[in-house]
């Protein structure tokens, strides 16, 4: 008979903290006023190791100019780096989802032009964690058992949709000077051998119209993503994401009003399945002495994600005045979340650049910097809090008085975390030498403060039926100083 019994325990383990900065040259032609940069980054290769990763990272910088005629100009940049990323745990055959983002960018230096970017690169691995339980039918054993949940990860093949929409700007477009995309799951429904995610792909347009005019304009699309995986079943909970790989527009030849979007969507996650094992707490044997091999280890036992859609508003000061608000560029955000008995916290500030004409209608451009605290309060009977996603939904400013600017950001927070718990494993029993008998043929025992009819069983080398059957009296549970006898064939 086999003496134990293979459950798998795998987790999510979470990629965080893992950040760097890129400088990028870029070109700017002589005689033209830098305005504003802005930078996007992603994952471009991942490779695993033991214990390692070597993650391939590609920064793209935009840089919004104005000649000395008032025409507005993008220039462009990139860099590529390889990162390698220590993640104990982690085999050359682990499934990997990593992702990168801008958490801040700035100019450095404008002769020759420089911006720097802050990427932090983010995601999960599936962590191995075979757990062996003892097999707890053997004829030769006791054993005391008791119900134990495990939860296994299982990875879900990314699924990478091509997408195309047809939108309608307020004006003809002249030229798209800054965009900025992301990729929102709003439900997911598991059955049989598939699941269905649906979900938003949003992105946000800063561009200049035939006549001169900024254009900003925010813009939404519904998608679905079918997915078939043999091993679903209905009742498997699914962890289910969305990230934007590439983002791009076309503008009508025939009617710059439309815009052609061509975007590509990677949905993937991972399919959580709970299994209940009988797990041996103690074992002993009447004839023989043991050997017990005993492993700790832990388990998660539930999943939490909490969302909730907030507003944060901030005032910058400009001097020279305010006349007129152009555009605000595409924002980056830096979040950090804490939690503690009450609720979880997720802090963090938003960055942008804004473009405006002053008192004297000449063009300019400022910093500005929106702080945010979201309570994500409500049931969360998870101990972890993952890295929290913010999702910029909208961006927009407005002038206040003759020197302010109030920034007003609209964005989807959102956090994820596991219960887990540690717990010791009988694994396997080794059968040593036979015991030595008393030749008493009857045996009095005291019961103890605690102890159950399973400890006494144990303490006189009988088994609990015996017990039962020769004291019919005996009150469950045991009473601290309550006798049992133990009468024996000579």
């Amino acid at each position: 008979m086999e003496k134990v019994i293979v459950v798998n325990g795998n987790c999510k383990e979470i990629v965080k903290d893992v950040l760097f900065q890129e400088t990028c040259e870029i070109l700017v032609e002589n005689g033209r006023n830098m305005l504003a940069v802005t930078a996007s980054a992603r994952v471009t290769s991942v490779e695993t190791f033991e214990n390692e990763m070597r993650v391939g990272v590609k920064t793209e910088f935009r840089a919004i100019t104005r000649d000395e005629e008032g025409n507005y100009h993008v220039e462009q940049g990139e860099c590529e780096s390889t990162k390698g990323i220590t993640a104990n745990g982690i085999l050359p055959t682990s499934k990997v989802c990593l992702n990168a983002r801008v958490t801040d960018c700035e100019k450095v230096s404008l002769s020759p032009f420089k911006a720097r970017a802050t990427v932090e690169i983010y995601g999960w691995f599936i962590k191995d964690n075979e757990i062996v339980f003892l097999n707890t039918e053997r004829d030769d054993l006791y054993c005391k058992t008791e119900k134990s949940a495990v939860e296994n990860v299982l990875p879900l093949a990314d699924n990478v949709l091509t997408l195309n929409f047809t939108d309608e700007m307020r004006m003809p477009v002249g030229k798209i000077l800054d965009y900025t995309g992301a990729v929102v799951i709003d439900s997911v429904y598991p059955s049989s051998g598939s699941y269905r995610a649906e979900g938003d792909l949003s992105f946000r347009i800063v561009a200049i119209a035939d006549n001169g005019q900024f254009i900003t304009q925010n813009f939404s699309h519904p998608f679905t993503a079918e997915n078939a995986e043999e091993f679903l079943t209905s009742d498997m909970r699914l962890d289910v994401e969305g990230a934007l790989k590439n983002l791009s527009f076309t503008v009508n030849d025939s009617d710059k009003r439309v815009i052609v979007c061509d975007a590509s969507i990677k949905v993937y996650g991972v399919a959580i399945e709970e299994r209940e094992v009988d797990k041996a707490v103690d074992v002993y044997s009447t004839k023989n002495e043991l050997t017990v091999d005993c492993d700790k280890k832990t388990v998660n036992t539930h999943f939490c994600l909490r969302s909730v859609r907030e507003k944060a508003v901030s005032t910058v000061s400009v001097g020279g005045g305010i006349n007129e608000i152009l555009c605000v560029t595409s924002p980056v955000v830096s979040v950090t979340g804490t939690m503690n008995a009450d609720n979880i916290t997720a802090d963090g500030v938003i960055s942008a650049t804004v473009i405006y004409l002053d008192e004297t209608s000449n063009v300019r451009s400022t910093a500005c910097e929106v702080p945010f605290v979201s309570n994500l309060s409500g049931e969360y009977p998870c101990e972890t809090v993952f890295e929290p996603e913010v999702t910029i939904t909208a961006l927009y400013a407005r002038p206040r008085g003759s020197g302010d600017v109030e920034v007003t950001a609209e964005m989807l927070v959102s956090v994820r975390g596991v219960q887990s718990k540690e717990m010791d494993v009988i694994s396997d029993v080794t059968v040593g030498e036979e015991k030595e008998t008393d030749d008493f043929a009857i045996s009095l025992y005291i019961v103890k403060e605690g102890q159950t009819l399973w400890d006494v069983a144990k303490e006189l080398n009988v088994d609990e039926t015996t017990l039962s059957v020769q004291n019919p009296d005996v009150s469950q549970p045991l009473r601290p100083g309550e006798k049992i006898l133990l009468y024996k064939g000579l």
